[in-house]
């Protein structure tokens, strides 16, 4: 297996207007990141909207992407749900099909105590020999597996590998760096800080922007590997921009319908997303969302 590294995409999950999985725009999607040069995929998870569907839905959309990437990069499943059967029953599944490894955010809903939490992991690192990473996204799921916590984890689960640290904060990246071993993949949750925390031993990022503007985030990847301070710089900065509306949108008035304009964009056809009923942005919030992307350079401007 390809090492988990570099720019990942938080697959979006199309669905065909009836509330149902569309494969054919999921395969579209997944082409068009590869051709973009993206390292690897990661279904399922908040942007694959993994805890709205049923565990049916989440083993096609598996099969669908492992199918459409054929190896070409690796793919990691998130299979974590709010109980352990169901978890486990998904990372075995992801096996089956052919993922590379499997990525588990904490059981949400309930509240856990630390033990319960770390029998949660060990239980699908004992189910599936696949490399296990932590999700860690305690804003959504209201769990947080913060890095003394993965210390620990680590010592009686072999195979958990690395993190994903949904956390807006620098201040937490670096505690994961500081506590973990170089071995250990951290991985952020956001594209905006990969020029500062790639040096320090960050190993990549996953996150939703791959899904419109792929060569681009390459680009920038490509460009702090290669040390290229001043052009890793401005593709930084171009990131940001093409993808602010994203975070301003979603994360600060939960306006879903900013994907759909992103969709539109960037020239992918998806009939609906998300799965439920949301109003489509205003002509000035589109605008917004052109603009930024025509200041990166994504797009032409208008």
């Amino acid at each position: 297996m390809a090492p988990i590294r570099g720019i990942i995409t938080a697959l979006v999950t199309p669905f065909d207007g009836k509330g149902m999985v569309d494969e054919a725009a999921l395969r579209d999607i997944v082409e068009f990141q590869v051709k973009g040069g993206v390292h690897g995929f990661f279904p399922l998870g908040t942007t694959g909207l993994g805890p709205a569907l049923t565990p049916d839905e989440r083993k096609q959309v598996a099969e669908v992407v492992v199918d459409q990437v054929r190896g070409r990069v690796p793919v990691m499943i998130q299979v974590g749900t709010a109980d352990t059967p169901t978890t486990v029953t998904l990372a075995r599944h992801a096996e089956k099909v052919g993922a590379d490894a499997v990525a588990v955010v904490g059981p949400y809903y309930y509240k856990h105590g630390e033990r319960e939490l770390i029998e949660h992991y060990r239980a699908v690192g004992e189910a599936t020999a696949l490399p296990l990473f932590i999700y860690n996204n305690p804003r959504l799921s209201g769990v947080d597996v913060g890095p003394e916590l993965t210390v620990r984890m680590r010592e009686v689960i072999p195979t958990l590998t690395g993190v994903k640290v949904s956390v807006d904060s620098m201040k937490q990246h670096l505690r994961y760096l500081h506590l973990l071993p170089e071995d250990f993949t951290i991985l952020a949750g956001f594209f905006e800080y990969l020029q500062a925390l790639v040096p320090l031993g960050v190993k990549g990022a996953i996150s939703p922007s791959a899904n419109f503007f792929p060569a681009l985030c390459r680009s920038l990847w490509d460009a702090i590997e290669a040390g290229e301070t001043e052009r890793a710089t401005e593709l930084q900065k171009r990131v940001n921009y093409a993808s602010g509306p994203i975070w301003t949108f979603l994360i600060e008035r939960a306006a879903w319908g900013v994907f759909a304009e992103y969709f539109r964009a960037c020239g992918l056809r998806v009939t609906q997303y998300p799965r439920w009923a949301t109003p489509p942005l205003g002509e000035a919030e589109a605008a917004e969302v052109r603009q930024a992307l025509a200041k990166a350079g994504v797009l032409p401007p208008s």
